[in-house]
């Protein structure tokens, strides 16, 4: 989750050092920022926090069966 943390914090510190011109005035911002839109942005910082979430968990080890304690509920 932190990786997309910092994926989003790059975009926002972006969008403040490169505002949005007026209309009419030449865009010289980034092309990542001209033709990459913020909702494909934000599914890039989903889509980046499940993939380094599984290849956390595919190079974890399991835990030990003995270790887990499973509480039945009171109901």
């Amino acid at each position: 989750m932190l990786v997309a943390q910092v994926w989003g914090l790059i975009r926002f510190i972006l969008d403040l050092v490169y505002p949005v011109p007026p209309c009419g005035e030449p865009d010289d911002r980034p092309l990542f920022m001209i033709y990459f839109h913020e909702y494909y942005h934000t599914a890039s910082q989903i889509l980046m926090a499940f993939v380094v979430a599984a290849v956390i968990s595919l190079f974890t080890r399991r835990v030990d069966p003995q270790r887990v304690r499973i509480h039945a509920s009171n109901a």
